[in-house]
């Protein structure tokens, strides 16, 4: 649910206070940025775009906006693409853009999610060419306008087709005129004639209406035009062809695609498709279409009776609308889920399809498709996970693009569709991945997915936890808690070791223990379990402050095991003594909902991280206040995850999913880690195999110092393993780690001054 404008600016304010004195965060993107690499069996994409348009003389430049994702623009005719200044609106999802025809530098964009058909914050303006964005709604208010047509005449006058009728201003904006106040509009098109003052404009009921004087009056066409057997006509679009203009073609989604046809400039029409037994807006000839949501119309600028419709796949009329041919199926080729369908003005062989997937471009009209998306970071993520062990590797899921993970740099698809379940990675295999709706797992790049025996039924309200202390261990629930010593088997046995029946929150093995797990269960009940790797735990519990609700969440700090911080909501409360009491430190934090909570295992000022659907807080022993630690994180797109990657105490990061803008990430804070500035990468080690039971192999850095030592810690930062760096001409070096216990470890090379420049992690089982 949207926050209303003034809670947002009060926010904005409140974040804006903590920023001075402090040293920003760096949130970098981690993407997708380019193009997945489809390692599925269906096509994959990137992130839905809901409008794309084309720059008034300029043939390089287009423009393309996501809804969650902001408005993009490409300098070199869709082979890369570029955000704008929309990144820094505060969750404001984009409907339409409008390029003023005189001075590019002019554009708005209408606010509002046209697919999901929710209201935003009425029409932004920018005089910069994107970089920055200021209301330009007076009158409108939150009103969503699906489309922005100029007037050619007077660059000042522009016509706003909204979910609320239709609205006009003479002043670029600064003020709005309602000229027509009824009326759910789904799309709308100038007549393609030199000159012209004719506009058109369809509604989701499904009324088409005329103007003749550029929107100062209009009138609803009803000759020849009508919903067949009466009701809602589940969406309409419209498409001209500047090779007649007097052609005007309206399709509306009611019985599986009902196509009208008009000669003399859209005042009669004639319907010239309507076969409820052939669906052109359906995953196929029989129907099973989703609406409004999915739907496009455009025709041939040269040809008039070269028509295209648009919803799950493309169908194509060369006879006005009369007959159909499909061009696509769903599951290939081109991306489902369609908006929009344009020819280019500058190139009429380039035809492109605006999905959830992202562009695509035909050269052979519509036979074939190719994504023009590089670029385009506006994915849209349910959920996310960080892999423990592998930096590299994080899983995502998306909206209509399926699961997507990273590895070595690189992003691949390997399921379609819409993919919102929870998911986990393990210690106990550097690619497993836990889904929780299914309660099944997979080696991320290379396994099919399998049960692994939890004796009750999944969903998106289970919960798991796993220890780098011991990587065999495993922890699932959702109203008790089962416990598992041989997680890596291929079905580990489950056993229940609670008796709550209550809801659980949110569940994680101690940092300094493995025999210590901490639980919140609702309504507002914390629990410490004591020997749990005894398979008889000991319970304590204590009462919370505030309820748990919609979620709580919980961790320990590790090299202090009396201290305990909890979230309930959106507040904040900490422990000193192992649970027994609670003290309120939610302190100056926004009123929302927190969605996760991390501690540094390596500081020593208990540096703890909050993240909101809004952005991420920063707090230590030596703060009386939350710091914000969002900066350049975009503000555009909803945080969904939050996630944090113990890496030693100078390369550990903290990343972030968000609703339309992909992964994000930082380094931790400066006083976390103990520098004065934020640190340089470090070199990644090559350790195999990994997981290992008797030696590992490390491939050494080429360029070191000879002076440097290896040192091996364990998951609570002791050291355990050192040994001199062997001389510049050895190319690696083996280690016998059979005397370790089973676990995760931190290998680090260190200069003669002691500095890490290189490390690496590997499991020991």
């Amino acid at each position: 649910m949207k926050l209303k404008s003034s809670i947002i600016i009060a926010i904005c304010i409140l974040t804006s206070g903590y920023l001075q004195g402090q040293t920003a965060a760096n949130w970098q993107p981690v993407g997708p940025i380019q193009f997945p690499v489809n390692v599925s069996g269906q096509i994959n994409g990137i992130g839905r775009v809901c409008q794309m348009k084309f720059h008034p003389t300029n043939p390089q430049k287009i423009y393309a906006v996501s809804a969650s994702g902001g408005l993009w623009i490409s300098d070199n005719a869709t082979n890369s693409w570029q955000i704008t200044g929309t990144d820094q609106l505060s969750r404001t999802a984009c409907a339409s853009i409008c390029i003023d025809h005189t001075n590019d530098s002019i554009l708005y964009i209408g606010t509002g999610d046209p697919n999901y058909y929710s209201t935003d914050l009425g029409v932004y303006k920018s005089i910069d060419a994107g970089a920055t964005w200021s209301p330009a709604n007076t009158n409108m208010g939150s009103s969503m306008a699906i489309d922005l047509i100029m007037d050619p005449n007077d660059h000042n006058i522009i016509v706003a087709f909204t979910n609320a009728g239709i609205w006009k201003t003479y002043d670029g904006a600064n003020t709005w005129v309602v000229k027509r106040s009824t009326g759910q509009f789904t799309d709308a098109a100038s007549k393609p004639s030199p000159g012209s003052r004719t506009l058109y404009g369809v509604t989701y009921g499904g009324e088409f209406t005329k103007s003749e004087d550029f929107g100062e009056t209009w009138s609803t066409i009803t000759n020849g035009i009508a919903v067949p057997g009466g009701g809602q006509a589940g969406g309409m679009r419209l498409a001209t062809s500047a090779a007649d203009t007097n052609l005007v073609y309206a399709g509306m989604i009611k019985d599986e695609g009902t196509i009208f046809k008009s000669n003399d400039g859209g005042n009669t029409f004639t319907t010239v498709y309507h076969n409820p037994s052939q669906s052109l807006v359906g995953y196929d000839v029989n129907g099973n279409g989703q609406g409004n949501y999915n739907f496009g119309m455009g025709a041939d600028p040269n040809n008039p009776n070269i028509v295209y419709v648009v919803a799950h796949v493309v169908w194509k009329s060369i006879d006005g609308g009369v007959t159909w041919t499909q061009l696509t199926i769903w599951s290939q080729v081109l991306h489902t889920d369609m908006h929009q369908v344009v020819v280019s003005p500058y190139n009429t062989n380039e035809l492109y399809n605006i999905n959830d997937g992202g562009i695509w471009r035909s050269l052979n009209g519509g036979v074939n498709w190719n994504p023009r998306s590089n670029g385009l970071g506006a994915t849209e993520i349910y959920h996310a996970a960080l892999n423990p062990l592998r930096k590299d590797m994080v899983s995502i899921g998306t909206q209509d693009n399926g699961e997507l993970y990273i590895s070595n740099g690189q992003w691949k698809t390997n399921r379609g569709g819409d993919w919102g379940s929870r998911m986990t990675f393990d210690y106990s295999n550097s690619n497993m991945v836990y889904y929780h709706e299914n309660g099944k797992r997979r080696n991320v790049i290379v396994g099919n997915e399998v049960s692994f025996g939890i004796p009750f039924t999944s969903s998106n309200s289970t919960r798991m936890a796993f220890t780098p202390l011991d990587a065999e261990l495993g922890l699932m629930g959702n109203s008790d808690v089962y416990l598992t010593f041989d997680l890596s088997s291929p079905v580990p046995f489950w056993a229940q070791v609670s008796s709550f029946n209550a809801t659980i929150r949110s569940m994680i093995v101690a940092p300094h223990s493995a025999d210590v797990a901490y639980v919140l269960t609702s309504p507002n009940i914390f629990r410490k379990a004591t020997d749990i790797t005894s398979g008889v735990p000991t319970w304590t519990s204590s009462t919370l402050p505030s309820t748990l609700n919609p979620s709580g969440y919980v961790c320990g700090i590790s090299n202090d095991s009396n201290i305990i911080y909890v979230t309930a909501g959106s507040k904040v409360y900490r422990s000193s003594d192992q649970g027994s009491t609670w003290s309120n430190v939610t302190l100056n934090l926004p009123n929302i909902n927190i969605i996760n909570i991390f501690s540094d295992p390596y500081a020593s000022d208990e540096s703890v991280y909050v993240c909101n659907s809004y952005g991420i807080w920063y707090k230590n022993n030596s703060l009386s206040n939350w710091i914000s630690y969002s900066q350049g994180l975009p503000s555009v797109a909803s945080i969904t995850d939050f996630m944090f990657y113990d890496d030693g105490p100078f390369s550990s990061v903290l990343r972030v999913s968000t609703y339309g803008r992909g992964v994000w990430e930082s380094p931790l804070h400066p006083v976390s880690t103990g520098l004065n500035s934020l640190s340089t990468p470090l070199l990644s080690l090559e350790i195999s195999p990994n997981p290992a039971h008797e030696s590992i192999s490390v491939i050494l850095p080429v360029l070191r110092d000879e002076k440097s030592t290896i040192q091996i810690t364990n998951s609570v930062g002791q050291l355990v393993f050192e040994m001199k760096c062997p001389s510049s001409a050895q190319e690696k070096v083996n280690i016998d780690i059979q005397q370790l216990p089973v676990g995760v470890y931190l290998l680090q090379l260190k200069n003669a001054q002691q500095r890490i420049y290189a490390n690496g992690k590997f499991v020991k089982n």
